[in-house]
């Protein structure tokens, strides 16, 4: 107990000195001191305590106990693999010198040397190879520990070959102390150390299958494979040895049983002959006992005592006087007195004496009828008025038959070592062999065997544990015991058991760890090689190659990838050309659908408007409009949808279209024009997208603009002489977020000179190098720095200063801007002489700048709503065909002429395309159905009925088309 309590006081205190160094070396890692120093340093500090763990250890007669090997490991293993070597330098050069000149463990001097030093080897080795200067799961720690301290028990055994039995006492004493301790010191300081770095709560956490090294799982698979290896080999071993050893054990047996029956057969006849004796002795005594009696009867000397005498004087064991009735009447053991001969086999057989039958009686070696636990032989002479009987114990007998020399025969026979040989009688009782059995029976030893042959059996003798081997011998009342120890037995098999376990532990550990490094270096090294390749291929770096040839198998799939690779770059470029040319054909869609003209209204002077929009990719989900509904109002959008790319892009396209039918179609304010863009965005909105919008309608000519903000940015507002701030209106729900919401209106009065900037948050939220956003201070600011430039300066102005802050950071959001200068009432001085003649390009982009040129002519001149409205019909028709089909494709210039005086508009289209009369084609009879109507022809049709009158000419080189309408 006191020596298990100081070898586990070491244990304690290695590790507290694990955690001591651990701490210390943790602050001289943070200084960055010198490696070399650190190796040497706790090198030295874990050999002095392997030196103290030899001369503080738990002495035993021919070994220490202690936990010296642990401490070259825990500095190899857990710290550093050269102070693992220097500390197992130091403790196996002391161990050495502590045995062969102190005396201290002597007699396994040698092996505790080599077994220190080799600790700190393989600390060293496993610690860099196998663990890759990682510290050990609390599992391998211990695993490591007990394989070290298996190979210390081995190297004692195999040191010691001449003095085996001694060699395997002492590891069988110390093995299991020995192993568990260090096994303990390593790994309770393993865990100290994971518990002080952090370590340990991460490693409980259980790890998916999907997230676990590859080795580790080869490790668990292969361990588990070793171990149950070892035990299948180890049992067969064990078994086949326990067989051998107990056939040799018999036939050693059987050759001392036939040597000692060899010997008896020989003294057969002096046997016999000691027996005829001691049969004549036995009468003789009973006769002269009978006439003592008789004459002590006639004299009334008869007593108890009177036989004791008797007894003594002729060296008989004991003697009885029985009278006519049966009943034993003087004895010299008194609790016979009394006895009834006839109640017993044994003693019932002497009643032939009282008969007459015979005078003398003989009866072999039994237990008696009074009390079965004794066994004398009785010898009876009859005498008047009953008989007397004489009985001999064992020792008697043995003298006897000592005169034949049976006892020598098994007292000097050893059986092995300490084996040894006893003969019993027919009874059972032990008549020769050590003098310490003699007389007793063999049930009294242990044995209750019987046979009438060899028996081999395992028995309990004289309450040592034992293999015996009964047999009777051949023509004799004889039985042979031979018994050997089982510490004798299986000595030999278990000595051969610890070096066959020791041995396979440490082979099996060696292929395990050669195994895991095999596959390791050629498997899984190879493995991660292709993985970094395959790694920085998924990031996006086609030009990797995979170049791992280790074997044919990675030589076949570097190639396959490298293959696949390239098939995939050659994939991913025709890919992107189709992407490239489908994004720029949406894009080409999208800018189509959005009003682009650099100075769009350039002929109404009541306001100076422009827009922009900068994608952050090819296709954005920002989006503005403008235009105007009649000859004195403009509607004005700008939204912003969640997401980018296509998708947003799409959601787009729908938002900006719904609301501009809304509007067309007679919507009331731009609280209504929201609420029901709202609830049809809302209808089918699987993928829960949203949009963001501002919408204004501005009455040009009082300047009232009414307003509604579906969750946009605040508009910035700078009246006349001032600066900008921004407007903080009232935000509504952003549009398809939620249906049945209800949006407000609010007014703003813009006066001559007053600016309206609108904007997404892609301007405030542009971020730069260091994420840091562009602000709404920063905008106001750079608003203010615009004073005096006309719409499209402005917005050219904001785009510098936000490219400016932004740098190089790649733009991340869309930025769509808007802005309108308001001349207000003045500005309507123009129109009274407006201008009659517009010269554009033949292109559909002019098409708001020919119509808002026609409409404003016609509404000076007095048209109301429905006449600008077939006016605004004809004028597409007629500049759309001229645009498409003039020029073939080509650009060419169009000049339109338009005067309204009277209550009658003149419109004239000039163009100097191929000659073509559109009044010419016929008109479509209307009256078919629309599979049965020729196609087109229905655009000219609907020009010449909605107008009073129109003719075409060939002019020189041009085609010049007059329509004419009454619009008072």
């Amino acid at each position: 107990m006191i020596a298990d309590f100081q070898l586990a006081l070491v244990v304690a205190l290695s590790c507290v000195l694990s955690g001591l160094v651990w701490k210390l070396d943790e602050r001289n890692m943070a200084k960055r001191g010198d490696g070399r120093a650190r190796s040497v340093v706790i090198g030295a500090v874990f050999g002095l305590a392997a030196i103290m763990s030899t001369r503080f250890g738990v002495q035993t007669d021919l070994a220490v106990l202690n936990v010296r090997d642990s401490f070259p490991l825990i500095a190899g293993l857990i710290f550093d693999p050269w102070a693992g070597v220097i500390a197992g330098v130091i403790g196996g050069v002391d161990r050495f010198i502590a045995g062969t000149w102190l005396g201290i463990g002597s007699y396994t001097t040698l092996a505790c040397s080599i077994s220190t030093v080799f600790a700190g080897l393989v600390g060293a080795l496993l610690g860099v190879r196998v663990f890759e200067r990682k510290k050990p799961s609390p599992f391998y720690a211990f695993t490591t520990a007990a394989m070290v301290e298996v190979f210390h028990m081995l190297a004692i055994l195999l040191t010691h070959m001449d003095d085996a039995v001694r060699a395997f006492g002492v590891v069988q004493s110390i093995s299991t102390p020995m192993i568990l301790g260090n096994a303990a010191a390593l790994t309770i300081s393993s865990l100290v150390i994971s518990i002080m770095s952090g370590r340990f709560k991460r490693g409980i956490h259980r790890q998916d299958q999907s997230e676990r090294p590859i080795t580790k799982t080869f490790q668990v698979w292969l361990l588990g494979f070793i171990v149950v290896l070892f035990v299948l080999v180890f049992s067969f071993t064990f078994s086949a040895q326990t067989k051998i050893t107990m056939t040799n054990v018999q036939s050693t047996m059987k050759l001392n049983a036939d040597d000692i029956e060899s010997e008896m057969d020989s003294r057969a006849d002096q046997l016999k002959n000691a027996k005829a004796l001691l049969s004549e002795q036995a009468r003789s005594s009973s006769r002269s006992v009978a006439n003592d009696v008789t004459n002590a009867r006639s004299t009334g000397g008869l007593s108890n005592d009177f036989l004791r005498s008797l007894a003594s004087s002729y060296n008989i064991y004991e003697v009885d006087v029985i009278g006519t009735d049966g009943r034993i009447s003087y004895s010299t053991n008194d609790a016979y007195v009394g006895y009834d001969m006839a109640s017993a086999a044994q003693s019932s057989a002497f009643l032939v004496l009282l008969d007459g039958s015979t005078t003398d009686y003989l009866q072999d070696f039994q237990p008696i009828g009074y009390d079965a636990s004794i066994q004398l032989m009785y010898a009876g002479t009859a005498i008047s008025g009953g008989f007397v009987q004489v009985g001999y114990d064992s020792s008697r007998i043995s003298e006897y038959e000592s005169l034949a020399d049976v006892n020598t025969v098994v007292k000097t026979r050893r059986i092995g070592q300490n084996g040894y040989a006893l003969l019993a009688d027919k009874s059972g009782t032990v008549i020769g062999g050590t003098s310490d059995d003699l007389g007793k029976s063999l049930s009294d030893l242990g044995v209750s065997q019987t046979t009438t042959g060899d028996a081999y059996f395992p028995a309990t003798v004289g309450g040592v544990e034992s293999y015996c081997l009964l047999r009777n011998i051949a023509n004799t009342d004889y039985q042979l015991l031979l018994v050997m120890p089982n510490s004798e037995v299986f000595s030999n098999r278990d000595i051969f058991a610890y070096e066959t376990a020791f041995m396979y532990l440490l082979l099996f550990s060696i292929v395990f760890t050669v195994i895991y490094q095999l596959v390791k270096t050629v498997i899984v090294k190879n493995l991660r090689k292709v993985n970094d390749s395959l790694g920085r291929i998924t990031q996006g770096q086609l030009d990797e190659v995979v170049d791992v040839h280790a074997s044919v198998e990675f030589t076949s799939l570097s190639r396959d990838i490298n293959s696949t690779v390239a098939t995939l770059k050659l994939f991913i470029e025709q890919a992107e050309k189709r992407i490239d040319q489908e994004l720029e054909f949406a894009r080409s869609i999208q800018l189509s659908a959005i009003p682009h003209e650099t100075t769009p209204f350039a002929e109404r002077p009541e306001f100076d408007l422009s827009a922009s929009m900068h994608t952050a990719k090819e296709v954005c989900g920002d989006f503005y409009d403008y235009f105007m509904i009649d000859g004195r109002t403009l509607v004005m959008v700008m939204a912003d949808v969640s997401g980018k790319g296509i998708p947003a892009a799409l959601f787009m396209m729908k938002s900006k279209t719904l609301i501009k039918s809304l509007v067309m179609g007679g919507g009331v304010s731009p609280a209504d024009i929201l609420m029901l863009a709202n609830h049809e965005l809302c209808e089918g909105n699987d993928a829960e997208m949203f949009v963001t919008a501002w919408m204004g309608i501005l009455d040009v000519r009082s300047g009232k603009m009414t307003c509604s903000n579906a969750g946009h940015e605040y508009p910035a507002i700078r009246r006349a002489g001032g600066t900008f701030e921004l407007f903080r209106d009232r935000h509504g729900l952003v549009l398809g977020g939620m249906d049945g919401v209800t949006y407000r209106d609010y007014e703003l009065d813009l006066h001559p000179g007053d600016e309206l900037y609108l904007y997404t948050d892609g301007v405030t939220e542009a971020t730069d190098a260091s994420n840091e956003l562009y602000g709404e201070e920063r905008l106001v600011s750079a608003l203010d720095a615009t004073d005096g430039m006309k719409s499209h300066e402005v917005l050219a102005a904001m785009k510098a200063d936000i490219d400016r802050f932004v740098g190089d950071a790649p733009q991340f959001d869309d930025i769509t801007m808007m802005c309108l200068r308001f001349a207000g009432r003045d500005g309507f001085a123009a129109l009274e002489n407006p201008a009659s003649h517009l010269d554009v390009d033949a292109n559909i982009d002019e098409l708001d700048h020919v119509q808002g040129f026609v409409e404003a002519v016609a509404e000076k001149g007095g048209a109301g709503p429905k006449a600008l409205n077939q006016i605004a019909l004809v004028v597409e028709e007629v500049f759309v065909n001229i645009a498409h089909y003039a020029y073939g494709g080509e650009l060419g210039p169009c000049s339109i002429e338009c005067t309204c005086k009277d209550g009658l508009l003149v419109i004239r289209f000039a163009d100097k395309g191929i000659a073509y009369d559109p009044l010419a084609r016929e008109d479509p009879d209307i009256t078919l159905s629309a599979e049965d109507r020729q196609i087109g022809g229905l655009g000219i049709f609907l020009t010449k009925t909605l107008m009073d009158t129109a003719s075409y000419e060939r002019a020189g080189d041009e085609n010049v088309l007059t329509l004419t309408k009454g619009v008072l």
